[in-house]
């Protein structure tokens, strides 16, 4: 394990992924729920926990981000707001429409305990919901100031290449992911290519070396296989300045979350032989190819 404090004196960029998918099936969870009172109120506080510790992470100076991922946790944040108004309807709703006299007469003394509980159970709900609200409020404008944006053509077409590899392989799983409605295909969300991008940008236009943290298991194959496609022999020698940038500036991926981290990519790619793409036929191969080729020539 490599601690947090070790990566930042490598003195390189580093540029962290918010991993928002592996935490906001959270809004998922409680999508179906009516009332404040029917919150998990563990659930909540474990993500304050880590909405805290990101926004104590995402505060260090030598870390940055892309504008995707400030997407993502406002996303995130939206859903929780939205959520927080739709129960809030549903509250002053019930306590406008009042309640009938009740017919036993006997059951007064309970219904009025067990009303108490539940106005008691709502206050709790409703103040770890805002308090949840504001931790991601306080991350999002944490990354925001953090954004690395990109305005570049040469970045655009990296973008393309990166996502070009990812979806004729399937790279990216899918996450499973909710922002409190419907779950998302992988591939509808290009955050992660964008993000890998970055890192092959960075070598090529830069000449700066990378650091990744992420919590998210699809960066294993994109930043391991990508590059590896990207600088195959069979596309020499459009891609002779990224096989010796990536070669020269190379980048690091660290999985985990907080100040502990796995390191799971450490080495220079090997570049592959021939670009070819082993679930793919000769035919989808070809085609595939010249796609990739066709960018090389316009980078």
């Amino acid at each position: 394990m490599v601690s947090l404090q070790e990566i930042v004196d490598e003195k390189k960029l580093i540029i962290v992924d918010g991993s928002i998918k592996e935490t906001s099936s959270f809004l998922w969870n409680i999508y179906g729920i009516k009332s404040f009172g029917d919150l998990d109120l563990e659930s909540i506080d474990s993500e304050i926990d880590y909405m805290e510790n990101f926004l104590e992470l995402i505060r260090i100076p030598e870390l940055k981000t892309i504008p995707g991922v400030t997407n993502e946790i406002k996303a995130y944040l939206d859903g929780v707001i939205t959520k927080i108004s739709y129960l809030s309807k549903i509250e002053n709703g019930k306590n406008q429409g009042g309640f009938k006299c009740r017919k036993i007469k006997k059951s007064r003394r309970k219904n009025k305990r067990d009303s108490w509980e539940n106005s008691q159970g709502n206050e709790d709900g409703k103040q770890k919901l805002e308090e949840l609200r504001q931790a991601l409020t306080c991350v999002y404008k944490e990354f925001k100031r953090s954004e690395i944006n990109i305005n570049d053509s040469s970045y655009d077409l990296l973008v393309d290449m990166v996502k070009l590899v990812s979806e004729s392989i399937g790279l990216k799983n899918d996450t499973g992911e909710f922002y409190g409605q419907n779950p998302k295909n992988p591939d509808d969300s290009d955050v992660d290519e964008k993000l890998t991008a970055t890192v092959y940008w960075h070598a090529l236009c830069k000449e700066r070396s990378s650091r990744v943290l992420t919590a998210d298991g699809d960066f294993v194959g994109l930043l391991g296989i990508t590059p590896r496609l990207l600088g195959a022999d069979d596309l020499m020698p459009y891609n002779k300045v990224f096989r010796e940038r990536v070669s020269k500036y190379p980048f690091k991926l660290y999985y985990g979350r907080g100040r502990e981290y796995e390191t799971k990519i450490n080495e220079l790619p090997e570049f592959c032989k021939k670009f070819m793409i082993y679930k793919k036929n000769l035919e989808e191969n070809k085609k595939i190819k010249e796609k990739m080729l066709e960018l090389w020539k316009k980078f």
